[in-house]
């Protein structure tokens, strides 16, 4: 059941890109990352299947001022070794801002020194990591939060630069919280595991994330079981009649 809303005024980043639409095993897609183009470019999660399609993109060093991490699993976050790693490589000097929970420095390191030891400490460009607070300023960009339901911490997060807004879920079951935070947004781009069985605490399903329909402009179904994702005939008919649902494609533009 869609829970309650609390008011919200709208609000939009300039231009969206999905990088990734794909859960975290499926073969054909990368995993679920927007990108953002405002006057800083904003990256909403980095997967491991991410960073080639972000350069397929757009493979300039400077290309990207920030990344925000919704939550600690391996297709939200592992991306950003090869993403910091090229960087490096290409000769970067200006400042990037990795934004998300209180040890997202700690598992950077960690990860930093596991996939290309030494390397933190060759950079040539400074690193600075902001810790996802309710709400905060990134450049142009306001950002608010809110947690959903999911195996671990994740925080849902919605952008906008004073004239429209992006929701964007990450994973996990909405919340009253979550739920006011998409409210009356631009775009909702949702995780939407599995058709019609919610997985408690960690997935939500398409026929509940449908009810989102009514309360924001466009709805955007990401995230999706592989197989699912496959069977666009299915997925077509339990669209069917939600003329602001969309199952985008990676590259796919958001229309705001």
């Amino acid at each position: 059941m869609f829970l309650a809303f609390k008011p919200f005024s709208p609000i939009l980043p300039v231009r969206a890109t999905f990088i990734g639409t794909g859960e975290a095993f499926d073969e054909r897609l990368p995993n679920t990352s927007v990108l953002i183009e405002s006057k800083i470019n904003l990256l909403l999660d980095c997967g491991y299947s991410v960073p080639r399609s972000l350069w397929s993109r757009n493979s300039g060093k400077d290309f990207l001022e920030a990344i925000y991490i919704t939550h600690f699993h391996a297709d939200h976050y592992f991306g950003l070794v090869p993403i910091i790693t090229r960087m490096w490589e290409s000769g970067r000097t200006k400042k990037l801002t990795l934004i998300g929970q209180k040890d997202l420095k700690e598992r950077i390191g960690n990860m930093m020194a596991l996939g290309y030891p030494g390397f933190l400490d060759r950079l040539k460009f400074k690193i600075a990591f902001k810790k996802a607070s309710v709400r905060f300023r990134i450049g142009d960009l306001s950002i608010k939060t809110a947690q959903t339901q999911h195996s671990v911490k994740n925080l849902a997060v919605r952008v906008s630069d004073g004239k429209k807004s992006l929701s964007y879920s990450g994973d996990g079951v909405p919340t009253e919280e979550s739920c006011a935070l998409y409210e009356s947004s631009d775009a909702l781009v949702h995780d939407s595991f599995l058709l019609d069985k919610t997985i408690p605490g960690v997935h939500p399903c398409i026929r509940d994330v449908l009810t989102f329909s009514p309360f924001v402009k466009k709805l955007y179904l990401v995230h999706m079981q592989r197989d699912l994702r496959r069977n666009k005939r299915l997925l077509s008919k339990v669209t069917n009649g939600f003329a602001n649902v969309h199952v985008p494609d990676a590259m796919d533009k958001i229309m705001l």
